[in-house]
């Protein structure tokens, strides 16, 4: 029998780790990108400066296998930021702008914007260089978010320079990235108010952003959920964490990524639900982990908690939207129907349930507004129940409401109970806003603007429902109580403060909308006095007939003070 010898097997040549070889890749990357930008000698001919940096992209191409020179080594059309050539020049190298302006909005952003909605968050202590730099699209996005509340040309002019940059390198060159989608999301939170309704064109932006978002993968996970979280003792599990140098960025990064698909997500949804669309992102299990990181983990931001708990929110509202067949205006949804009134109160509970377990510290002003709209939203249903499809289709026009006339008393209670809850949630909403200090109305998003504008809207139709006698509710709710001269006032005087004038673009947008309503309530007031003059003397005039007989020519002269055109409906005056 012949002895079997087994050979030793040859070491195997460990791979070099991923992230030694990026780093190696990107020093290589810096010098080409210093010898294409200025070259090796200035005073060289061009001819050797070409050859160099030829030599140098070679070295780098043959570093990283057979793949192509990067795009911007070729003669291509310049396109001005973000991940651009270095001979490229931003806004502050153009003279659009100086770098110290950039600067102080760059902190605005950070010290008011960022707080109030903190959808994109730069960790403490990151530089306005580092982010001019490296991340230049954003840089862009944050800096047209914050010149609105302080220059309108500027604002006006950094708008269009943003556009055109997201235009060229999303729609025509179809980049994804991180960045990209952070700065479509800050561009369009704050983005520039359009002169006419069907110019708007956030609800596009948003689903572009989504939709990257779903293809450079933030809907899977990076990185094992259970190490994102804390552990029992508040600690990290120092098993992963001690044999590598860069498991804290990556745990970063992954933070990251959730926080802005989360974003991505309540922007969908909350656009969804406001023009009775279907949703293009659902809430999911993916997003239920990322919610528990964002609030547990020792890696998320003390601001992630805001998203998380927003994220709570959009979701009971998308439940209570699919339940009440938001998205399909042709399903007739009555309130006759006890289950509707069953779903109206176990929905309003769990909206009260998620206030409570809300910290103090968390609950800020957008998200405050937020809580009052969707409570808003669940009960706007009174408002249409003669199924007027066109009613949930903006721009909203103003319709009649009817209570409930068939003697059903338990009905009639029930529709009575909420209508007064509508009423409550718009006072509040606009109670809210017209307390809200100067600094932070400036650096409210769009959103807090759209939800004021739209909470007047509900409260002047229900004042147009309880004025009509045919509704009937002039028996139960007095016209008074819904204030509605009183917060046209209020938000009158405090959004004239907001524009300076000439400061805030957003606020005087929508100053000059209140302004527009406020003045239209007021004619129809007093042309409602008018009308109540005439209808009072005409009682006075029936009552002298039937007690004098030669009240004839006081009658004359009466109609010759008081015309018979008064007499016609036609002179009401039209928004």
């Amino acid at each position: 029998m012949r002895k079997c010898i087994f050979i030793r097997p040859n070491k195997k040549k460990l791979r070099e780790s991923t992230a030694n070889r990026v780093s190696n890749l990107e020093k290589q990357l810096k010098i080409v990108r210093s010898i294409s930008s200025s070259g090796i000698d200035s005073d060289a001919p061009s001819s050797w400066r070409n050859i160099e940096a030829q030599e140098a992209v070679s070295a780098f191409d043959s570093s990283v296998g057979d793949r192509k020179t990067p795009s911007w080594t070729s003669s291509s059309p310049h396109v001005n930021y973000g991940g651009l050539p270095p001979t490229q020049q931003d806004v502050v190298d153009r003279g659009l702008l100086s770098m110290s302006t950039a600067t102080t909005l760059f902190e605005a952003y950070v010290q008011q914007n960022a707080q109030e909605c903190p959808i994109v968050v730069l960790p403490q202590g990151t530089m306005v260089n580092n982010i001019r730099h490296n991340k230049p699209i954003l840089f862009l996005a944050i800096l047209t978010a914050t010149s609105g509340a302080s220059d309108p040309d500027l604002y006006h002019a950094l708008s269009i320079e943003i556009s055109q940059l997201l235009a060229n390198k999303v729609v025509a060159n179809g980049e994804k990235t991180l960045e990209l989608v952070q700065a479509i999301l800050v561009a369009v939170l704050w983005n520039y108010p359009a002169e006419e309704f069907t110019s708007l064109k956030f609800y596009q932006w948003i689903h572009i952003a989504a939709a990257m978002a779903l293809d450079i993968g933030l809907d899977r996970t990076g990185l094992a959920s259970s190490r994102l979280s804390s552990n029992t003792d508040g600690a990290v599990d120092g098993k992963f964490l001690g044999k590598r140098t860069d498991t804290w960025e990556e745990f970063n990064r992954e933070v990251e990524c959730r926080r802005t698909f989360l974003v991505c997500y309540l922007f969908c949804a909350g656009t969804a639900l406001s023009l009775r669309r279907g949703s293009f992102l659902r809430y999911s299990t993916y997003m239920e982990g990322s919610v528990s990181i964002l609030k547990t983990s020792p890696f998320a931001l003390l601001t992630d908690k805001w998203v998380a708990s927003w994220a709570q929110l959009q979701c009971i509202s998308d439940e209570f939207a699919a339940s009440l067949a938001f998205d399909d205006l042709a399903i007739r949804v009555s309130l006759e129907d006890r289950r509707t009134q069953l779903m109206l109160k176990t929905f309003s509970k769990r909206f009260e349930e998620w206030r409570r377990h809300v910290p103090v510290d968390v609950l800020n002003d957008t998200l405050l507004i937020n809580y009052y709209l969707n409570t808003l939203r669940l009960y706007e249903i009174v408002l249409h129940t003669k199924d007027n499809l066109d009613d949930f289709k903006p721009p909203f026009e103003v319709t009649a409401l009817t209570l409930d006339k068939s003697g059903n008393n338990h009905l009639l209670s029930k529709h009575l109970d909420f209508v007064i809850t509508l009423l409550n949630a718009t006072h509040n909403l606009l109670d809210h806003v017209s307390t809200m200090s100067i600094p932070a109305l400036r650096a409210s998003p769009v959103i807090n603007y759209v939800s004021m504008c739209y909470c007047l809207l509900i409260l002047i139709k229900l004042g147009v429902a309880v004025s009509d006698p045919a509704t009937g509710l002039t028996k139960y709710i007095d016209s008074k109580e819904l204030n509605i001269g009183l917060y046209l006032d209020k938000l009158h005087d405090k959004l004239m403060c907001a524009w300076g004038p000439g400061i805030c673009q957003l606020a005087e947008k929508n100053f000059r909308i209140v302004d527009r309503t406020r003045t239209w309530y007021q004619q129809q007031q007093a042309h409602n006095v008018l009308i109540e003059d005439e209808q009072r003397l005409s009682e006075e005039i029936d009552s002298m007939h039937n007690h004098d007989p030669f009240s004839m020519e006081l009658d004359a002269d009466l109609m010759f003070l008081f015309p018979a055109e008064l007499n016609s409906q036609d002179q009401l005056l039209q928004p």
